[in-house]
């Protein structure tokens, strides 16, 4: 008899490994914390998150009764683990039922699924968007060399990838083959406690300035956030709407000199701001006073920043490198192609409309928010849970 079978179900152990914690890596640092936390809210198992990070104060953990484990990394190093992580994860593996494992090209990664397999846990690889077509074209020869020495046989002992763009499915079976089992999930959101941190939140003197038309984008200035396209349609849309302001929140991710000489050369910086890395609460906060969320990713899990400009009610324009499910057909949505032409002109028809018929009203806001609860997102993670031998979950 497997081991999982003689576990009830409130007796199951999920672990779930993130390489780096911190407001400086991104939405991850967000939701997969939350992830644990809306799992272990529904009574059915109990959670350990396991991480590392460089900070001394991690303010991105939430969660009660989840058992949250964070290491420094090795010295000198951002995401390296040391020997005393290497040890401690391997003592949660063999403790775990399942494992589930955020991100890839990390060594914490392929320990996690190394450890896996050679302690027989079933594990599942949440990719994150990192196995897409054109996230694999940046630094390709990197990430082939790693893929063949250490990640390919792992990838291939998954019980599952759990993927958030419906385009990833075909992707990661074409790179790994047709046989790789696949599921499509979502992040979920704790509504009321989205609005509790929103009360709590002040906003920045620096938006209290006289207020022209406000877009707001959010996440690390990467180039997986396809900001130059961003920079190029904003000029176009300037010409449209001249009082039209550009806020960008999030920490560099070495791309603001490049998107900094961009926007001086188009003769756009006087209407561009960078706020840099925020507090989660304030961001929230400076995002409402704005008039739109745009986001114009290459390639993107299942964005947190996202979620949250759906829960605020903002008119959204989302490429189709970034876009979720539960976006279609939801009110003030937009999401054009990739191309400096086709995300200008849904700017400037998201902006016009606004003015025209105003806010959405609290109807619409609370359809939106619906489509993302958590216990809509955790069903189809719950049937992949139930469906693996081993896991000890049932119904």
């Amino acid at each position: 008899m497997k081991e999982g079978k003689t576990l009830a179900m409130h007796q199951t152990r999920l672990l779930h490994v993130l390489s780096a914690i911190g407001e400086k890596y991104g939405g991850p640092s967000v939701s997969v914390p939350a992830l644990c936390d809306a799992i272990q809210k529904t009574g059915r198992m109990s959670v350990t998150f396991i991480s590392q990070s460089p900070d001394a104060d991690i303010t991105t953990l939430q969660g009660e009764g989840v058992k949250n484990i964070v290491f420094s990394p090795l010295r000198f190093t951002e995401q390296f683990p040391s020997l005393t992580f290497a040890f401690r994860l391997w003592r949660e593996v063999g403790s775990s039922s399942f494992v589930n494992i955020h991100g890839c090209w990390s060594p914490t990664a392929s320990l996690a699924m190394l450890f896996s397999i050679l302690r027989r846990r079933p594990f599942v690889l949440f990719p994150l968007g990192m196995l897409r077509k054109v996230a694999m074209k940046r630094k390709p020869f990197q990430k082939w060399l790693y893929l063949r020495l250490f990640d390919i046989h792992m990838f291939r002992r998954a019980s599952a990838f759990a993927l958030f763009h419906p385009d990833e499915r075909a992707e990661v079976q074409d790179l790994l083959g047709c046989g790789t089992s696949c599921i499509q999930v979502a992040n979920g959101m704790n509504w009321e406690r989205f609005d509790e941190e929103l009360r709590s939140a002040r906003a920045r003197d620096l938006l209290a300035k006289p207020r022209g038309t406000r877009i707001v984008t959010i996440g690390r200035l990467h180039w997986s956030k396809g900001l130059n396209l961003l920079a190029e349609a904003f000029s176009l849309v300037l010409r449209e709407i001249p009082d039209c302001e550009w806020i960008l929140i999030g920490h560099d991710g070495g791309e603001w000199e490049n998107l900094k000489l961009l926007n001086r050369s188009l003769g756009t910086e006087g209407k561009v701001t960078w706020l840099g890395g925020v507090k989660h609460a304030e961001c929230i906060r400076l995002a409402s006073e704005c008039d739109l969320f745009v986001m114009t990713s290459r390639h993107e899990g299942h964005s947190v920043a996202l979620n949250e400009a759906v829960g605020l009610g903002l008119p959204i324009v989302v490429t189709k490198g970034a876009s979720i499910p539960a976006l279609e057909g939801m009110a003030r949505v937009r999401v054009p192609e990739a191309t400096v032409a086709a995300i200008a002109a849904a700017i400037v028809e998201m902006l016009r409309l606004n003015t025209i018929e105003g806010p959405l009203n609290a109807e619409s806001i609370a359809d939106r928010r619906r489509r993302l609860e958590w216990p809509n997102a955790l069903s189809e993670l719950f049937e992949l849970y139930h469906s693996i031998d081993g896991t000890g979950i049932s119904e």
